[in-house]
């Protein structure tokens, strides 16, 4: 998985939603079941470029990069810290997510 884009200032945070849940907040205290796959402000804006993108998670013989294993039915939802001006790319697995 990797990300790029965002303004300097902005931050994004993936959170992993079991199947069959609701979110109404991006917080995992209050949404049940719900589990942070990133840390807050780990994925900040304005870095990255298509070419070389900000790398979240690896390939399991990467020792830099941690390896996600998302379950069957679940979801992956983004969180920004802030209103952004300029869009944030997150690609997970070859499926692209636009925040």
């Amino acid at each position: 998985g990797h990300y790029i884009g965002g303004d300097a200032g902005d931050a994004l945070q993936l959170f992993l939603v079991p199947a069959n849940s609701m979110t109404e907040a991006m917080l995992p205290s209050s949404s049940p079941g719900v589990i942070a796959m990133t840390a807050q402000g780990a994925m900040r804006g304005g870095q990255g470029t298509p070419e070389e993108p900000q790398v979240v998670f690896g390939v399991p013989m990467d020792e830099r990069w941690p390896m996600a294993v998302i379950p069957p039915f679940a979801s992956i939802a983004c969180s920004l810290d802030a209103s952004n001006t300029a869009a944030m790319t997150v690609t997970l697995g070859g499926f692209e997510l636009n925040a």
